[in-house]
């Protein structure tokens, strides 16, 4: 049986035809720190992978926590609905996944319309640490198709290689977990307002849009950007998020977020140990604080100084496992090839509530420095 309704009027005048597979390419791009080039690519993005590590990055998915969601929403052109899951991994982080669901079960469309169930866990889910509580906190936005972001594209949106996707094949799927106090979700869909009430207890909320940004591709963040297609988030006894009309997105706390203990900061610091080999810093040191799961990382921030080499361009890397206090920690970065006067930050990254659940941002406000350095490329 297809589901696709492009597909169900084609089948009636002629035979289906077989589009040739291609390969589906890799974008990632960060938002708001600047001309960065990341290091630690698994850690930023917060995917499970092709090849999850159950001590590394996320983490690996455990098949018996996978859940799927009651949370449905209708389709714009009608077929199957769709919903989400989530999955819970070996380093404390929720992972989600929106898709097609038929006899409860979540899946994709093939290219024929019939529905395919995926199991869960797949190397594209969003994952984020959890907070204290075992609460997840995360927002993502992407374009994809009627056949729903577990399918393997056929055509491309926005700046892709493939084929270009037909109008109305295309979606925009908004989805994520708000947290335990969230009530309702307010967004804009072609000038109307439409409200929807939030699924608990993990707050889930799935928008899906025939609308496309005109660059396609995602974003992820700790919550949705309020004040452009979202418009405001309601919660149960804390005031609501709402856009600020001013072309930005508001500036919200993530209500119901539960911080772990934080060290003091004159606890972290630490002497560095800083190396330069060619293009490439490695900085050593001794772990001040023990990190447990992907809650935490340590972090290196190194830029070119004002005037030097690339002018402050520079990049950053992670630590994407856990350590104990005292273990050694190594971390390299690998700048563009320029020369001059570089300068460098180390900070333990808690990934508190400012930050959200997956501790990569530099200049974070929750991170705590353990140690600076000036060194030069030669």
């Amino acid at each position: 049986m297809t589901y696709l309704p492009q597909l169900r009027d084609q089948l009636v005048a002629a035979p289906a035809k077989r589009k040739r597979r291609r390969a589906w390419p890799a974008l990632l791009t960060f938002l708001g720190v600047g001309p960065l080039v990341a290091a630690g690519a698994l850690a930023a993005t917060g995917v499970i992978g092709s090849k999850p590590d159950p001590k590394r990055g996320v983490g690996a998915p455990i098949a018996s926590s996978a859940r799927l969601l009651d949370l449905r929403v209708a389709d714009p052109a009608g077929g199957p609905p769709w919903g989400l899951r989530t999955v819970r991994t070996t380093r404390g982080t929720t992972c989600v996944e929106a898709g097609r669901v038929v006899d409860d079960q979540l899946g994709a469309l093939r290219t024929d319309g019939t529905f395919r169930a995926i199991p869960a866990g797949v190397p594209s889910a969003n994952c984020v640490a959890d907070d204290a509580a075992g609460n997840a906190f995360i927002g993502i936005s992407a374009a994809t198709t009627t056949r729903g972001p577990l399918a393997k594209p056929a055509c491309g949106i926005g700046m892709s290689q493939l084929p270009p996707c037909r109008p109305q094949e295309q979606r925009r799927v908004m989805y994520g977990l708000l947290g335990p106090k969230a009530t309702a979700i307010v967004y804009r869909d072609r000038g109307t307002l439409h409200k929807q009430a939030i699924t608990p207890p993990e707050g889930a909320y799935l928008i899906v849009l025939a609308t496309q940004p005109k660059q396609g591709g995602y974003a992820i963040g700790k919550m949705p950007a309020v004040g452009y297609t979202v418009r405001r988030i309601d919660y149960r006894d804390a005031p609501s998020c709402r856009g600020t009309g001013t072309g930005r997105p508001a500036s919200c706390p993530l209500v119901g977020f539960v911080s772990e203990g934080t060290p003091e900061p004159e606890a972290v610091r630490r002497p560095l140990d800083v190396r330069v080999r060619g293009s490439r810093v490695e900085i050593s040191f001794r772990a001040p604080v023990a990190i447990r799961d992907a809650s935490a990382a340590y972090t290196a921030m190194v830029q070119y100084k004002r005037g030097e080499g690339c002018k402050g361009v520079g990049a950053m890397g992670a630590t994407d496992r856990d350590y104990a206090a005292g273990d050694p920690v190594e971390l390299s970065v690998t700048l563009t090839r320029c020369t001059g006067k570089v300068s460098g930050t180390v900070a333990f990254s808690p990934g508190g509530a400012h930050g959200g659940g997956m501790p990569v941002a530099p200049g974070d406000p929750d991170n705590l420095t353990v140690g600076t350095f000036t060194t030069e490329i030669r």
